[in-house]
């Protein structure tokens, strides 16, 4: 079994506002690393403390709090192996967590570079990159120590003196922004410019509202990211516009209602994006995957309750043109399509069109004109890929 020590640092008061402790994101890493319990070094049990042991809760985890290092013994059997992990570490890089799978290990990185990024130097050549796994009999050895050490400090000391394998770890780690330190123990700016476009990538010139999520927050990424519920109030916000967006049409406002429906899904991105930025490529998806499959469903109910309810004549003709149109925008060449056609799959961009398009009258036109342009796209893309097979 594998036990993780994690470190939470009092915040000063520079940073107290708007910083979030990095041991929430390493709590997602160690469980990823196969830990099923936290030991959390913390001098009080404060609101980061509760927070910390909910989250651990959640993910299976049994956490216990101790006040320094001496709190460490008898707390990890011989038979264990013990995760120690920076408290300034931000570990983004998932296939670390493949890398240490199995047996102890000292994670390394090249000194060059390394501690002018702030690394631990071991030597002249080595620099430790904020992880370890030791055999859990080290930890007595903390008992020589005096108890106000730096936990993951000494331990790290004492596995390089047991004489634990150490594995270097790839530097490029730290110039795509995702292995990196946070002064004080304070994810703030996580890991700067490197780390935000890395968050920020979207799909190409055809994921509009990608683009338009990622401007707002590489903008505003301090007041979005760490004040707190930002990512919450942009998903409420988001299912509330979706409602109107489904409701106005009946109501007889079908342009209104298309557009609500434009700035609902970009507020879907822009909380999607936060909450990933928040927790980190090792928190568990499923919960928010089930979401994202039944907006993305209600959003195309809103674009067909729109289009129908904005097209004039019988129940047949009003609903033909958006069916077409939908059964176009889920055709398999979709992920094929050229940017200045794929676009239109962009459910933001989609219904701002089609709402300006039904404020002047013409959602009919447009919808069929949409339609037809994909269609065509299609059996292009379609003949190009069988002229390849063929050649």
């Amino acid at each position: 079994m594998r036990t993780a020590v994690l470190t939470i640092v009092e915040p000063s008061l520079a940073d107290a506002a708007g910083a979030r402790p990095l041991a929430l994101q390493q709590l997602s890493f160690a469980a990823a690393m196969g830990c099923r319990q936290i030991i959390v070094v913390a001098e009080r049990e404060g609101a980061e403390s509760l927070t910390l042991a909910g989250k651990a809760r959640v993910l299976g985890l049994t956490v216990r709090f101790v006040r320094d290092a001496h709190g460490l013994l008898g707390a990890v059997s011989a038979a264990e192996e013990l995760l120690v992990v920076s408290p300034e570490l931000l570990p983004e890089a998932p296939e670390v967590a493949g890398q240490l799978q199995h047996g102890t290990a000292i994670l390394t990185l090249p000194a060059d570079g390394a501690v002018e990024a702030g690394f631990e130097r071991i030597d002249g050549e080595r620099a430790w990159a904020g992880v370890a796994i030791i055999p859990g009999q080290l930890v007595e050895r903390l008992a020589d120590l005096p108890p106000d050490c730096d936990t993951a400090a000494a331990l790290l000391r004492i596995a390089l003196q047991a004489g634990v394998r150490e594995r270097e770890l790839d530097d490029a780690v730290m110039e795509q922004g995702c292995w990196s330190l946070a002064a004080g123990g304070r994810a703030r700016r996580l890991s700067g410019e490197a780390w935000l476009r890395r968050q920020l990538l979207w799909r190409g010139r055809q994921d509009v509202t990608g683009r338009a999520a990622s401007t707002v927050i590489g903008r505003w990424l301090d007041p979005l990211l760490y004040r707190g519920g930002e990512a919450s109030g942009a998903l409420a916000l988001s299912l509330l516009l979706l409602v109107l967006a489904l409701v106005l049409p009946l109501a007889g406002l079908p342009a209104w209602g298309l557009a609500a429906l434009a700035p609902a899904v970009m507020l879907r991105d822009l909380a999607s994006r936060l909450r990933r930025m928040a927790a980190g490529p090792f928190a568990p998806k499923g919960q928010h995957g089930r979401i994202a499959r039944y907006f993305s469903v209600a959003v195309d109910m809103a674009l067909l309750i729109g289009l129908t309810s904005a097209i004039d004549g019988d129940w047949t003709n009003r609903l033909f043109p958006p069916l077409v149109l939908l059964a176009a925008l889920h055709a398999p060449e979709a992920d094929c399509r050229p940017w200045q056609v794929g676009w239109m799959g962009d459910r933001m961009a989609l219904a701002a069109l089609l709402s300006l398009g039904t404020a002047l009258g013409l959602a009919q036109v447009l919808t069929m004109a949409l339609a037809l342009l994909l269609l065509i796209s299609d059996r292009l893309v379609a003949r190009r890929t069988s002229t390849l097979r063929a050649g």
